[in-house]
């Protein structure tokens, strides 16, 4: 794909320390822990069956910008207690230091970086202006697509163009455009309608709309129906497929929400689908589902109840399925949550009910390290790396390279630049 490609380099040094437990990229611009102990940095694991926790991922974020914002992410896999790195994210910012401007991911296999990624480009106003992407996933390489943004004078999207890329013909094609309208009272959505690209024709063809009306109460405008249509180019009409009717508490909250389809033969609403929820004053507290057969029968029930803590945090959600022979609800999975006192979340738990042994079992969970600090370090040693100047064209100065074993300099491509010891 030769019109595919970013305009990013990196300089990634390896460093061999024996208070690391794995070898890890070190960004050019200092150095840090392995995990640095900030808000997105991550461990993610996955249950095994002696009712222990295997870990399976990392994500090491670090800050680097004057106020200290993230600036760049690393994402590993772990098999057999090695790390190997899957790709990685760059973020650039506006002067203001946190207005995001750029937004970059690179991938890599088997230590060579790909020509594979995602790119977005922003505004002032973190309004997302450009986007590109081509990944490769176990499946093959998927294909690549990009889309142009494009907004009112409300600042809200008007309007999305996105493209696909013909590998046969190296060259990218329209696929679809997506039209935003708004009231102009209001300033609410009317309408969302798509349009896909007629190659043939050169003319954007009608492809699928979403309309969207509302109710007044006390007041304020909530959303009361949004129907969905796709068009039938033989017909060359708009056809109803399905629509959500919603209804609402005294204090503006969703209480239910009925989901239907359009039946072509008979012309009529079908009731799919109801959910309903309750709540303590704003707090969700138990969501039911219902899905109705074609008779309107009930084909299925299940719930969710949510618990909080004294910060009116989300600790704990568990979701049952109805069991009708039994006559009553399953616990099917629950989902705990840990925050720390400042209410950052610290730890994200899944485990699933083991019917047979009645008790829950280890599914997956998250840990999140979070810290004040900017830089962190490596056991009780500090490693004040300058490298300079940058960006730099004929050659860097590295100062402070003690107890550095071995250092690399490498292309995007995985290519080593450089390397001594």
């Amino acid at each position: 794909m030769k019109n595919f490609a970013f305009w990013v380099l990196a300089i990634l040094f390896t460093i061999s320390l024996e208070a690391q437990e794995i070898t890890y990229p070190v960004p050019y611009f200092s150095s840090y822990k392995a995990v640095a102990w900030n808000n997105d940095s991550i461990y993610s694991y996955v249950g095994n069956q002696a009712g222990g926790w295997i870990l399976s991922s990392k994500q090491l974020s670090i800050k680097n910008n004057s106020i200290g914002i993230t600036t760049d992410w690393y994402n590993y896999v772990i098999y057999n207690g090695v790390a190997s790195l899957t790709d990685s994210i760059h973020q650039t910012y506006f002067d203001d230091g946190v207005t995001i401007k750029e937004y970059i991911r690179f991938q890599q296999e088997n230590g060579q970086w790909r020509d594979t990624g995602q790119y977005s480009l922003f505004d002032r106003q973190g309004r997302k202006l450009y986007y590109l992407i081509h990944l490769t996933s176990d499946y093959g390489t998927l294909p690549a697509w990009k889309a142009f943004y494009t907004y009112n004078n409300a600042g809200k999207t008007s309007m999305i163009i996105k493209f696909t890329f013909d590998d046969n013909a190296n060259a990218w094609r329209k696929k679809y455009k997506t039209i935003y309208k708004y009231n102009d009272t209001s300033g609410l959505i009317d309408s969302i309608i798509r349009y896909t690209w007629d190659a043939v024709n050169t003319t954007w063809k009608n492809y699928s709309k979403k309309l969207y009306s509302y109710t007044l109460a006390s007041g304020q405008l909530f959303l009361d129906t949004v129907v969905y249509y796709s068009y039938d180019n033989n017909l060359e009409a708009w056809i109803p497929q399905a629509k959500h009717k919603y209804t609402y508490t005294t204090t503006g909250q969703v209480c239910d929400d009925y989901y239907y389809y359009f039946d072509k033969n008979t012309q009529n609403w079908i009731k799919y689908s109801w959910i309903t929820k309750s709540y303590t004053d704003t707090l969700l507290q138990e969501q039911r589902t219902i899905t109705y057969k074609d008779d309107g029968s009930i084909l299925s029930k299940s719930k969710q109840t949510f618990s909080y803590n004294s910060q009116n945090l989300l600790v704990e959600r568990i979701s049952y399925d109805y069991n009708f022979d039994k006559q009553t609800y399953i616990p099917h999975s629950q989902y705990t949550y840990q925050y720390n006192d400042a209410g950052l979340k610290t730890n994200y738990t899944i485990k699933y009910w083991d019917t047979l042994l009645s008790t829950w079992v280890n599914a997956a969970k998250i840990d999140y390290f979070i810290s004040q600090k900017i830089y962190s370090k490596i056991s009780d040693n500090r490693f004040n790396i300058k490298i300079y100047p940058n960006p730099a064209a004929d050659f860097v100065t590295i100062d402070g390279l003690e107890g550095l074993t071995n250092i690399q300099l490498l292309s995007l491509n995985g290519e080593i630049l450089y390397s001594c010891k």
